[in-house]
């Protein structure tokens, strides 16, 4: 958040393959970031950062060791949560709970965890057949996909099966599934790795990347021929 940004002005957090959260500051004088503090995940490279709308003083980073740290920006303080040895791509605060996080792991696991106290997982979702590379949470708790409605905070994940999942976070289930188009130009087939992202912009539209460097928005208000939305 560039604009509001942190407790004690911080405007910009990043992570790196040195395992190096770091924290910035914009300052206008110089239109430039100027870094102001910085702390180590635990163990390999910083695979994920989400900063709480929540609570704006606190940020979550992931490393691909297992390891959530919780950074306390007005006490600049960290603890760590072990979440076994799951490898982890990616994490995301909720939007209204400061407590809630989701984490995507290897294997296509999503965890919903409370990173207060002991950091209990909350549920373990399953439904993607690989890893899961992306999160993003919905703009707001009305829902609406397709004919149904949901009174609940939904999450979507991205996922190396090339597909993205919404999640019913309170009950811990897929309510919407979606895949991929296949590249199908001069007969070819998609092949190889797909790294999937996913963003949740506004109320009826996911945004997600392709397997072929495209950006599909996906209309949740219109289901699709075979299922899933249009794109």
């Amino acid at each position: 958040p560039m604009e509001e940004g942190g407790p004690q002005g911080q405007s910009l957090v990043s992570g790196a393959e040195d395992g190096v959260v770091r924290m910035w500051r914009w300052s206008k004088d110089t239109t430039s970031l100027d870094m102001v503090g910085q702390h180590s995940v635990g163990k390999g490279r910083v695979t994920g950062a989400s900063w709480s709308k929540a609570d704006p003083g606190i940020v979550v980073t992931s490393d691909e060791g297992g390891t959530v740290a919780v950074w306390d920006l007005v006490t600049n303080t960290t603890r760590s949560l072990v979440y076994g040895r799951n490898t982890i791509f990616c994490v995301a605060c909720h939007p209204d709970d400061p407590d809630l996080v989701a984490i995507g792991c290897k294997l296509g696991l999503v965890l919903l965890v409370s990173v207060a106290g002991t950091g209990r997982v909350i549920h373990r979702m399953r439904g993607h057949d690989e890893d899961v590379y992306s999160l993003a949470w919905s703009p707001s708790m009305e829902v609406m996909i397709g004919e149904e409605k949901y009174m609940e905070w939904l999450v979507a994940s991205s996922s190396r099966d090339r597909t993205v999942r919404v999640w019913f976070s309170r009950e811990g289930r897929t309510v919407h599934s979606m895949r991929l188009p296949q590249d199908n130009r001069r007969g070819r087939q998609d092949s190889g790795h797909c790294w999937v992202s996913v963003a949740w912009p506004r109320d009826g539209v996911i945004l997600s990347s392709g397997c072929s460097g495209e950006l599909l928005s996906w209309d949740l208000t219109r289901p699709g021929k075979r299922g899933g939305s249009e794109f």
